[in-house]
């Protein structure tokens, strides 16, 4: 593992690999900086490696990062929870209320604070239509305890054929998928097998119950649920990450304690074979994020301070955790700490490690 410079504060990643979807993932919009007059950035992988560049740009990022490029590796449009901006980095002319919510009305214009709490999709066979999967949070009390949790999983349609081909909303806007309480973000996709449709996946609150999605050419529709796995209680989960392999037939599901495994079935959306792993190390952190390999043969999680690798190949999965990486406490000259935040797959087939603390630096596996 390597760490290189990137001038910028890291503070936000985007959450989708499209796998197979050629270029659909390559511009990754970064920076957390609302001063209108400092450069933002971002990662260009077009050439086949990470370039970064910079531009002025309104739009900031916390947690929450979407965005989605057509298929020749050209930005369409991009969100940070609180609003839509297009490709020329102007806010969409229809996004006024969008993704409704305490979280969204609180952290505006910084960017929403849920990880994976929005994800952009490719309407099947038709090329100028796509989903936006979104969540906000609320604040309610239950029991004498506080919460801000997402009460429902909503979806927009993007027509990029509107405002004279820059896109905009179409009259499908905050429409409600699930009317439930679910865990913030962990919003997972992957293509059904049939390579048209599109698998969609989210999870209640206080329960092991996954809510099953089906995206078509005609409709997105609930297909149903499964109860499997472990019960994500709110009360200690706040951060963590759902992911496909790029096979899409292993799902990954980390919260601050538990990394769930499940084999899936890109025929019928069943889950299957659940191994519940219990990470812990000798600082008992908890744990943040997990991606897997471009191969699928290893998986990585992370807390602050370390980087473990399981071998899914390995009889003894949990058996198979190495520590590949720990935190050497280096900081940058403004003394933020490079310690480990969250990981994405990237198109040029490695996992790149954003930092905790704001660090201008990346980690890098190869």
């Amino acid at each position: 593992m390597k760490s290189f410079l990137f001038i910028f504060i890291f503070l936000g990643l985007i959450n989708f690999s499209f796998g197979q979807d050629i270029k659909r993932d390559n511009i990754w919009m970064l920076g957390a900086d609302l001063d209108p007059t400092y450069p933002q950035t971002g990662i260009d992988f077009n050439s086949g490696n990470a370039d970064t560049f910079s531009l002025i740009r309104p739009m900031a990022f916390f947690l929450t990062n979407a965005s989605i490029c057509d298929t020749n590796g050209q930005l369409l449009f991009y969100t940070n929870g609180n609003y839509v901006s297009n490709r020329l980095h102007q806010m969409m002319p229809g996004t006024a209320g969008f993704n409704p919510g305490d979280n969204t009305t609180g952290t505006y214009p910084y960017g929403n604070g849920i990880v994976q709490g929005a994800m952009i999709i490719p309407w099947p066979e038709s090329p100028d239509k796509y989903i936006l999967l979104h969540m906000s949070a609320d604040n309610f009390w239950i029991g004498g305890h506080f919460y801000g949790r997402p009460l429902s999983l909503r979806y927009s349609v993007i027509d990029m054929r509107l405002d004279s081909g820059n896109g905009d909303f179409t009259n499908f806007k905050n429409e409600i998928l699930v009317d439930d309480t679910i865990v913030n973000g962990r919003i997972a996709a992957c293509k059904h097998a049939n390579g048209r449709d599109w698998w969609i996946l989210s999870h209640e609150a206080w329960s092991n119950q996954f809510y099953k999605f089906l995206l078509t050419p005609d409709t997105i529709v609930m297909y149903g649920s499964q109860n499997i796995g472990a019960v994500i209680i709110p009360e200690i989960d706040v951060l963590g990450s759902a992911i496909f392999n790029n096979s899409g037939n292993r799902f990954a599901y980390l919260t601050d304690t538990v990394l769930t495994l499940f084999d899936f079935d890109r025929c019928t959306g069943m889950l299957s074979n659940s191994l519940n792993i219990n990470i812990t190390d000798t600082l008992n952190l908890r744990m943040l994020n997990c991606a897997f390999s471009e191969s699928g043969r290893y998986l990585y999680a992370c807390n602050n301070f370390h980087i473990f690798q399981f071998d899914m190949q390995a009889i003894d999965i949990p058996g198979s955790k190495t520590i590949v990486a720990t935190y050497d406490g280096f900081t940058t000259p403004q003394f933020f700490r490079s310690i480990f935040y969250l990981m994405k797959l990237a198109p040029d087939h490695k996992i790149y490690v954003s930092t905790y603390e704001g660090s201008s630096y990346f980690h890098v596996i190869n």
